[in-house]
Parts: C-alpha cells; sequence; structure tokens
C-alpha cells in the first residue's frame, strides 16, 4: 500500500517529528512518500537517508503556485498513493484545490494539529482557509485525524464535520527519551555555576504563539523572588540575531539568567539538563510534545491549561489557566521550593512523570492506529 503524506514544511516542529516517526518506524511497512510545500527543511535529508522519498516544492513565491499545483497533481497521478494524507491548514487547503483535478479512488484525510486558533494572531489568508476547510470537510476527507482530544472538541465547535473526526494521540519512544539526571550538573560546572541553580526551559520555535515575551516578564518577576536561576531558550530564532528578545531580555534584567540556545540536535540532552520545563503558549496548542517527551526524560512541567495540556500532565506538574501569569508564577515558586529541598519527593516524582508517559503514550500504540485506519480505508 502507498501512502502519501503532504506536509507544509519539514522544520523542527511537532507535526513534522510526528509525520517522521510515523513514516520511519519500522512497524510502519508501507510506503511511504512525503510532498513538502517548502524546500530544504530540517527532516527532508533525514527521510531522504531513511529511504523516504521526499519531493519538495517552494509555495512561497505566489507566482509559482499554477506551476507547483501542475507537479502535484502530475505526481499524484502518476504515484498512485492509496491514501493521501494532508497534514495542517496549507495542505488542507491544497487538497482542496487538486481534488477535482485527482482520481477520486485516492483516499484524503486531513490531519489537523491545532487545539484552536486566535483571531488576534492568525492571518486573514489562514482564517479564510480554515473557513473553507469548514464547509469541504463534508465533502474531501474520508476521515478528519485529531492528534488532541481538545482540538478534536473545538473544530467539532468550529463546525468541521463531526461524522468524519478520529483522534490518534501522538506516541513516544521511551528508549529515545531517557531519564539522564547528571547531564544538570555537568552544564552547571562547564558554566561555572552554582550546585544550587535552578534550571528551567522554554523549548519551542520563535513565534507567537509561544509567547516568549510575556515569559520574559514573567522571569523578571519571578528573580525579585530568587535570582539563582536560569531559563533555557531553546528553538529556531531564539539566538544573539534576535533583537527583539534581547531588548526585552535587557529590559526585565535577566541578561544573566537567559541562555539563548537557538535549534539543538540533541533535546533530549536539553531536556535532561532542566529540572523544570515551561510551556508558556497561550493559544494554538493542540498536543504538545514537548510536554510528554520533557516528562519522559524525568523533568516535570509547567504549562497554561491549552489544548491536551492538562491532560498530559495530570497531577505531576503543574497548570495554570489560560494567561493567568500569576497563578503560573505562583507554581514557578511552589516548584522551586521542591527542587530546593532535594527530597525523595522530588525524585519520585520525576519518576512519576517518566512512567505516566509510557504507561498513556506508547508509539507503538500511535503508530498501530494509523495503519488501521488505512487498512480499513483501502479495503472499502
Amino acid at each position: 500500500m502507498k501512502i502519501l503524506h503532504i506536509i507544509t514544511a519539514l522544520e523542527k516542529g511537532g507535526a513534522e517529528t510526528n509525520l517522521y516517526r510515523l513514516t520511519t518506524n519500522k512497524i510502519n511497512v508501507y510506503e511511504n512518500c512525503v510532498i513538502s510545500l517548502k524546500k530544504n527543511c530540517y527532516y527532508e535529508k533525514i527521510l531522504i537517508q531513511n529511504n523516504i522519498k521526499v519531493l519538495s516544492l517552494n509555495f512561497k513565491n505566489i507566482f509559482l503556485l499554477p506551476i507547483n499545483l501542475y507537479k502535484i497533481i502530475k505526481f499524484i497521478n502518476i504515484y498512485r498513493p492509496n491514501i493521501i494524507n494532508t497534514w495542517m491548514y496549507h495542505s488542507i487547503f491544497l487538497s482542496i484545490l487538486i481534488y477535482p483535478f485527482i482520481n477520486k479512488r485516492f483516499v484524503i484525510n486531513w490531519y489537523i494539529r491545532h487545539s484552536t486558533f486566535d483571531y488576534r494572531y492568525t492571518k486573514i489568508r489562514t482564517l479564510v482557509i480554515i473557513y473553507l476547510s469548514i464547509i469541504f470537510s463534508y465533502l474531501i476527507p474520508r476521515k478528519i485525524v485529531y492528534n488532541s482530544i481538545s482540538g478534536c472538541k473545538n473544530h467539532q465547535k468550529f463546525k468541521f464535520s463531526k461524522k468524519k473526526s478520529k483522534i490518534i494521540l501522538n506516541g513516544y519512544d521511551s528508549q529515545e527519551f531517557i531519564m539522564q539526571s547528571e547531564k544538570k550538573y555537568k552544564f552547571l560546572d562547564k558554566n561555572n555555576l552554582d550546585n544550587n541553580t535552578i534550571i528551567f526551559g522554554a523549548i519551542g520555535r520563535y513565534r507567537k504563539q509561544k509567547n516568549y515575551e510575556n515569559l520574559i516578564k514573567l522571569l523578571g518577576k519571578y528573580k525579585k523572588i530568587n535570582k539563582n536561576f536560569i531559563c533555557l531558550f531553546v528553538g529556531y530564532g531564539l539566538n544573539s540575531q534576535n533583537k527583539k528578545i534581547l531588548n526585552l531580555i535587557k529590559k526585565y534584567d535577566v541578561q544573566n539568567n537567559i541562555y539563548l540556545f537557538d535549534q539543538v540536535d540533541n533535546i533530549v540532552k536539553i531536556m535532561n539538563i532542566l529540572d523544570i520545563n515551561l510551556l508558556f503558549s497561550n493559544y494554538g496548542e493542540g498536543f504538545p510534545n514537548v510536554l510528554a517527551e520533557s516528562m519522559l526524560c524525568g523533568t516535570p512541567c509547567i504549562a497554561f491549561d491549552i489544548g491536551d495540556s492538562k491532560s498530559i500532565i495530570g497531577s505531576l506538574g503543574w497548570i495554570a489557566k489560560k494567561n493567568d501569569n500569576q497563578t503560573f508564577l505562583n507554581h514557578l515558586v511552589k516548584a522551586s521550593k521542591i527542587i530546593n529541598k532535594k527530597s525523595n519527593e522530588w525524585i519520585e516524582l520525576k519518576k512519576k512523570c517518566r512512567d505516566r508517559i509510557i504507561s498513556n503514550y506508547k508509539i507503538q500504540e500511535m503508530i498501530n492506529k494509523h495503519i488501521q485506519l488505512w487498512k480499513e480505508q483501502k479495503t472499502r
């Protein structure tokens, strides 16, 4: 069976990472192929190295749109996939454009990764795509696959087809994300920091959704309570070239507390350095990989109650209501006190975090659910 995946880009993000895991895992014995609407992204070479065929196009240039659409239509009709999975809004919109020109025997699934969207920050073009997708959700996709319970509920409220909805939660390899507590102390020693320094982390690309500006402001307030901390900002665009971030760091007097790491390859190492992982996003998150991955490394998390964050963390971390910065700050203070005690309570919490993800979010279960869906669709 041939499975074609169409995705907006192959950057190092949550959806892209799950696509990589899904297509390269040994359980998935089908022939997988990927079309990326952006060239030269992080996972492109990695997928090719894993014998996954990748067709990457330049959809940034609007003048090349007709040519690119023709290339995709031609490729699909020659490749003749059994299943076409379109990942995220822009690829879903693409399926609407090409639908009249491809064989109707090809099954199309929409893969939606967002929980919701914020009108204040969403581009008008994206809003138009979403509303068009609502209309065509009753015609084009065989299934609309959500990776979060909140995403499914919210999109159904927006009037996406309920009948076609299916939830497949993310899954993780516990052998890939392991606990290595010694990493923290090696990092502290390397950077000449006190062993009692608390290390927070915020992991994710620099974008409005991740709310880094307000996180810096919050860390400025936290510094007035406890100066003995650092926070690692890890993700594409979080570097010394980002003047806006640098100015905010200076404004809130956290120059010695925030370390900018930009994008890194070894995220497991970073997660093991952290005492607490912070997810400060205030919209858009569906099933945040960064929470589950951190917990697998034995790193508890603090997050706003968006997407499936609350159900991922459970009672083994801290949740604040959306945009409730004061409660988030209170959780930082509370967590810091537990860390400073260096008691069995903290050690047990770290172990329980890992056990929770292993028990509830196995990668084998995730992949098997996708495969079962495709099998059912092929036999119809």
